[in-house]
């Protein structure tokens, strides 16, 4: 192959290459268009939502079936559901969170009275209620896979997790 063919060839692979990457970015700036298309309907769907949120929220004052406190303390009680106190619905984590020494639900450690039944958590019954640790894990020196180091074997040359144990 002369010199010829040789620098002529790179310059098509070059030229290629470029187009190939001019491609990906107008596709990429498709995408991220899209993506704020969708982020600004998802906006106003959840502005609409809180206003007739609020609006119910309203009605529902004046018509004397509602106190907002109690409305508070509901969410409060479904947050919990999880077993955190963050805001959100999660996955039930119930096991996890500690447990009212009274009522033996879900409670939140840094609260001094349980949501559901409303007793007072003092020091003892706190100690009692104390979130559990937190769970480490390690990886198995045979097939990698992420284990609780716990339920994994000390070895000479690491931990195994307990398929890996197996003859």
């Amino acid at each position: 192959m002369s010199m010829w063919n040789i620098l002529f060839a790179s310059d098509l692979s070059y030229r290629a290459d470029v187009e190939l990457l001019r491609k990906r970015i107008d596709q990429d700036a498709e995408h991220a268009d899209f993506a704020t298309r969708q982020i600004q309907a998802v906006s106003r769907r959840l502005e609409r939502l809180e206003l007739v949120q609020e609006a119910l929220f309203a009605r529902l004052e004046e018509k004397g079936l509602l106190e907002r406190e109690e409305f508070a303390r509901s969410v409060m009680r479904l947050d919990l559901a999880d077993g955190f106190e963050d805001g959100r619905l999660g996955p039930d984590r119930t096991e996890e969170a500690p447990s009212c020494p009274f009522c033996l639900r879900p409670r939140n450690p840094k609260r001094t009275h349980c949501l559901f039944c409303g007793e007072e958590i003092r020091g003892e019954d706190v100690a009692l209620a104390e979130p559990p640790r937190p769970v480490e894990y390690t990886r198995c020196i045979k097939c990698f896979k992420r284990v609780r180091k716990d339920e994994a074997t000390s070895t000479v040359e690491g931990m195994v997790c307990k398929g890996c144990q197996l003859p």
